[in-house]
């Protein structure tokens, strides 16, 4: 017996004295190819499918689908899933291109998409895209050309780069201070995951004239002035002051705080005066160190 093909939107026959509509949208599996403007069911299994309008089902099992929309709960393509729209709660592709991608997860070995919107989990070896926003993302490498936004974003090694509130993590949880800080200052760590700008403590200014001094520096009098030490210091801040004008006179102001304990200012009388000032706080203020 020879077999032919048949292609019609809707197929109804007569049985028992009735019509009977073939119904497609419950099974449609075990076929080398569909083809066709719409497709619908709760299972779709099949080795390669393309459709001009689109796919929807619970669950779709296929190596290659081709569709400017395909919307299913769960997707599994071991080749490739394409199309202009690819929604689902699960899609998992080798390769996953399209315009936009959303689900609660997308798993792929490659990705290559437009806008990228998930509330779950994507992850896979390469990410492309124009924009992604998602809850979690994990991949080798990603790239994307306008924005990247979500709870987290991880390197190789499940090290977290970006956090949702925009911390900066280059290793482990060790992050950024907010502020960009200055020229010539470099990153410390505080212990605790943080790190904080930190001036030179070489950065050296030489002072002839009257001058308020900033931690972190050493200052070299170069003529009888007075230096000011800083306002509002933190426990910890230090400065340097090195007399070299050969004149005794000089003076260190306060500047609110106690100096060794004593609320007064310093006077400069040796010409080989050279100290390191240390912010103690309470009621020692500056100490030399």
């Amino acid at each position: 017996m020879t077999y032919g093909t048949v292609k019609a939107k809707s197929l109804i026959y007569e049985s028992g004295g009735s019509d009977v509509v073939f119904d497609y949208t419950n099974l449609i599996q075990n076929g080398d190819n569909f083809s066709g403007g719409v497709i619908q069911g709760r299972l779709l299994s099949g080795i390669t499918g393309v459709f001009t309008n689109f796919i929807s089902g619970n669950t779709v099992l296929a190596t290659t689908f081709t569709t400017p929309v395909f919307s299913g709960v769960s997707g599994i393509f071991p080749v490739l899933l394409s199309g202009a729209a690819i929604t689902g709660g699960s899609v998992n592709a080798t390769n996953i291109t399209g315009n936009s991608v959303s689900g609660s997860g997308v798993n792929a070995q490659t990705g290559i998409v437009g806008d990228l919107v998930t509330t779950g989990t994507i992850s896979g070896a390469v990410v492309t895209g124009t924009v992604g926003s998602f809850g979690t993302f994990t991949a080798i490498s990603g790239i994307f050309t306008s924005e990247i936004s979500g709870a987290s974003y991880k390197a190789s090694g499940d090290v977290t780069v970006i956090t949702g509130s925009g911390d900066i993590r280059p290793y482990g949880t060790l992050s950024f201070p907010p502020l960009v800080g200055a020229s010539g200052q470099f990153l410390t760590s505080n212990g605790d995951g943080s790190t904080t700008w930190e001036t030179d403590v070489y950065v050296v200014e030489i002072v002839n004239d009257t001058v308020t001094g900033q931690a972190g520096k050493t200052y070299v009098i170069i003529s009888g002035t007075t230096l000011t030490l800083p306002a509002t210091p933190a426990t910890g801040e230090f400065l340097s002051v090195v007399n070299r004008s050969n004149t005794v006179t000089g003076t260190i102001a306060r500047n609110g705080e106690n100096i060794m304990g004593a609320a007064e200012d310093l006077t400069v009388d040796d010409v080989n005066f050279s100290v390191d000032f240390i912010y103690y706080g309470g009621s020692e203020g500056w100490v030399f160190i």
